[in-house]
């Protein structure tokens, strides 16, 4: 008999899938990184030092973009997986050991993705003088 498959489960494949999709536009996006790097380090041995700048503000441009998106992806799953496990009835501290994060991180990754007002604010929203979520 198959597992049953709980909303949990269905919202975590589709984070996957998002996952999986992010690693391989990152994946093709770090090759043309790659080249414009060699590039800006062949520029850098060369004459061409005015274009220096240029080239390697776009190769930071890039590297910051490409861990921009890989955050992203890692705090959605992080968030998703959180939510799947407490649903099929996991602790906040036996998540936490899954996740490898503190029963407190577990916490605040489920009033997150769940939503809820917390600190007296929107979920997302920092308080002030606190840390967010």
């Amino acid at each position: 008999m198959a597992p049953e498959v709980t909303p949990g489960d269905s919202d975590l494949v589709t984070v996957l899938e998002d996952v999986a999709t992010a690693a391989e536009d990152g994946a093709r996006e770090q090759s043309r990184l790659a080249a414009a790097a060699r590039a800006a380090a062949r520029e850098q041995r060369g004459e061409h030092r005015p274009s220096q700048r240029d080239a390697v503000r776009r190769v930071l441009a890039a590297v910051a973009a490409q861990a921009d998106r890989f955050t992203a992806a890692a705090g959605s799953l992080r968030r998703t997986w959180a939510a799947a496990l407490a649903a099929q009835g996991m602790s906040r501290r036996q998540i936490a050991t899954h996740l490898g994060v503190s029963h407190q991180r577990v916490s605040a990754l489920l009033a997150r993705e769940s939503g809820r007002v917390r600190f007296g604010t929107p979920s997302g929203a920092r308080p002030a003088g606190g840390d967010g979520v």
